[in-house]
């Protein structure tokens, strides 16, 4: 698996285009991506597995995936980054998988 961060220098507006933080490149067709997303008023962190299909050029989203909403404060974020060094930590010191 290989990582693309995507570097955006425009200013998130929440139109159809999400912003795009990074992707993690799974196979030539499957691929995750981080982005912020808005819906309705609501904006949401999205970590969404998408696949291209044969016949299309672009990546589609499926719904193999999840949102963390981004409300007033990052709560729900910071607990998902330290639940992710946990499983990182565990899975380096446990299982021996490197980085």
């Amino acid at each position: 698996m290989t990582t693309n961060n995507q570097q955006e220098t425009t200013q998130f507006t929440g139109d159809k285009e999400p912003f795009v933080f990074g992707t993690i490149q799974k196979s030539d067709d499957q691929l995750i991506m981080i982005s912020l997303n808005k819906w309705k008023e609501y904006e949401y962190l999205d970590l969404r597995q998408w696949w291209k299909p044969k016949d299309k050029e672009d990546f589609m989203p499926t719904k193999a995936g999840f949102t963390v909403p981004i409300k007033d404060d990052l709560d729900c974020l910071e607990e998902l980054i330290e639940a992710l060094g946990k499983a990182r930590d565990y899975l380096e010191e446990q299982i021996g998988v490197k980085k």
